[in-house]
């Protein structure tokens, strides 16, 4: 059964939706020529009975070679994020 939900919109007029279960998260790539991407992902922590998001910078290499390491700018609890708002 679906517990995360993706919606992704390129160039033609329909989007596109992927799901994850628990057990296996949902993650999602969007990249640039440039030689940057952001990557998303969500996992489910079932020790911690919570949601784990996770956004970082990954090199990647469409014309030429990206000097850009991975990086993670954000990882946290959603529990975390919901007594922030």
């Amino acid at each position: 059964m679906a517990y995360f939900y993706g919606i992704l919109k390129g160039d033609s007029k329909k989007e596109i939706t992927r799901c994850g279960t628990r057990k296996s998260g949902i993650k999602s790539i969007i990249a640039c020529e440039g030689g940057i991407g952001i990557e998303v992902e969500i996992k489910h922590d079932d020790i911690r009975n919570d949601d784990f998001i996770r956004i970082k910078y990954i090199p990647w290499n469409f014309k030429e070679q990206s000097n850009i390491e991975e990086t993670i700018i954000f990882e946290e609890s959603v529990k975390k994020i919901k007594e922030i708002f």
